[in-house]
């Protein structure tokens, strides 16, 4: 199946044309990433607010007043901040779900192709293609769906004692698409520039899909859910870029998204479902010219 998602993550390279038509760059990363999706019907939702450190690496192509880049960037082991577990996240204790009580692990990754062709008195224009997924595991022991308005053919995922066969369920964010946008630069010393950015997206989808799966080899009652979520996304960005010599310098950014999707399908009750997500990025790169 093919998920067509758009976003908005503008990697373009805003940064001053150095000599050299091939380039490339090396960037360590904290993206703070809060994410939820939200049952109407159930008033309940699922989610994570964590910090991820990434790395990401860039590289590039420029011909007269056009540049092509591709940048990959991946992380896993955040600091969370908190998470939601669907509807009936019980430990093995009948107690709601805490980190510490039912582990669990996240992990990004983002994959960008990006033209941008420069214009006139510091203005540029961009677009490109973007992939990219947040997933986050829950490990707990419990009778996972039981709350009313869930699904209660199926009150135990795992078909045994909720509170003694451990329950694992992995949620992923899968998104694809096409994102437009422009940014103006400025030379604010010899060797400073400035460049503030602004990218929309065309049309945006999401994919949030739900695996089950139980130990000592019990067989899970149900197979994998999951629905197609619809909405808008924008994303604002400031960065500084200092001329270290000809052919090198760093740059400072910092970027902020906010994604919208709704008109997706609870799969427990047969309501809507929609996700909200915020996503910070700091970030600080060397960037190199051939």
């Amino acid at each position: 199946m093919r998920f067509i998602t758009v976003s908005i993550v503008s990697i373009m390279m805003s940064w001053p044309a150095l000599a050299g038509d091939w380039g490339g760059s090396l960037a360590v990363r904290s993206v703070y990433n809060d994410f939820h999706i939200y049952y109407d019907e159930r008033s309940s939702s699922a989610g994570l607010q964590a910090t991820f450190d990434e790395l990401a690496l860039t590289g590039t192509y420029s011909f007269n007043k056009n540049s092509i880049a591709v940048q990959v960037a991946s992380s896993s082991d955040p600091d969370f901040d908190n998470f939601w577990g669907g509807s009936g996240a019980w430990d093995a204790n009948g107690n709601p779900c805490t980190p510490a009580s039912c582990p669990f692990t996240a992990e990004r990754s983002d994959f960008n192709l990006t033209y941008t062709r420069q214009l006139s008195n510091g203005l540029s224009a961009f677009t490109g293609f973007y992939s990219g997924s947040v997933s986050w595991e829950e490990t707990a022991g419990r009778k996972f769906r039981e709350a009313a308005g869930n699904n209660v053919q199926i009150s135990n995922i795992c078909e045994a004692n909720g509170q003694s066969v451990e329950t694992k369920v992995e949620f992923e964010n899968e998104n694809f698409g096409v994102f437009v946008g422009g940014a103006y630069t400025r030379r604010l010393t010899d060797r400073l520039f400035g460049t503030v950015k602004l990218a929309l997206i065309l049309d945006g989808e999401a994919d949030v899909s739900e695996k089950f799966s139980c130990a000592g080899g019990v067989t899970p009652l149900i197979g994998d859910t999951g629905s197609l979520f619809e909405g808008t996304a924008s994303s604002f960005g400031l960065s500084g870029y200092y001329v270290i010599n000809d052919w090198s310098g760093l740059n400072f950014a910092y970027d902020t998204k906010e994604f919208s999707y709704d008109n997706g399908i609870d799969y427990w009750s047969g309501g809507t479902a929609r996700t909200e997500e915020s996503v910070d990025i700091t970030s600080l790169s060397y960037v190199i010219n051939f």
